[in-house]
């Protein structure tokens, strides 16, 4: 029996959020470790910024494809049914909180974050130095958050298709 898989877009969103996801976790920890004057600093801050706005739109994608594209039938036990739910609940929950934070950290001064094309995202107003840590606090920990729920995303898949022996690794590739 062929493997049933998930369209095109919703493979396409899934795949381009995960190289997101992860290259922004691997830029911010190389970051941390750049100081102010480093000549790589402003550079990869400014794609930080800019990829990292681009997570919370493709989530808006994927939530929309999954309302208007019809269902696959359900793999696995009941149990790993309801703890993907929830996986992809978190996942979507941390899409949005890991932006908005880095909005605020980026914007705590009251400037604008550039954007390519000269564009700029308006600040929503400075923000006192604890308001700041807080937000500085949030990003950081949603980070390692979100890659370490990425990680047993990808152990639950690699679960599915070497122990179990179904399709539901199939079904996104």
């Amino acid at each position: 029996m062929p493997t049933l898989r998930h369209d095109r877009t919703t493979r396409a969103l899934h795949w381009l959020q995960a190289a997101l996801i992860l290259g922004l976790v691997a830029l911010g920890w190389w970051m941390t470790e750049l100081s102010y004057y480093d000549r790589w600093y402003n550079d990869a801050l400014f794609w930080h910024r800019t990829l990292g706005l681009l997570v919370p739109l493709v989530a808006v994608g994927q939530v929309a494809r999954r309302r208007w594209r019809a269902a696959l039938p359900p793999l696995g036990k009941d149990w790993e049914q309801r703890a993907a739910a929830a996986m992809h609940r978190l996942f979507l929950l941390l899409m949005a909180v890991i932006p908005v934070s880095g909005y605020l950290i980026s914007t705590s001064a009251g400037a604008a974050i550039p954007l390519p094309g000269g564009l700029a995202m308006p600040a929503v107003g400075a923000l006192s130095d604890g308001a700041r840590e807080a937000a500085v606090a949030v990003h950081y920990w949603s980070a390692y958050a979100i890659f370490a729920l990425a990680a047993l995303h990808a152990s639950a898949a690699c679960k599915h298709h070497f122990i179990d022996r179904d399709d539901v690794l199939r079904r996104m590739l």
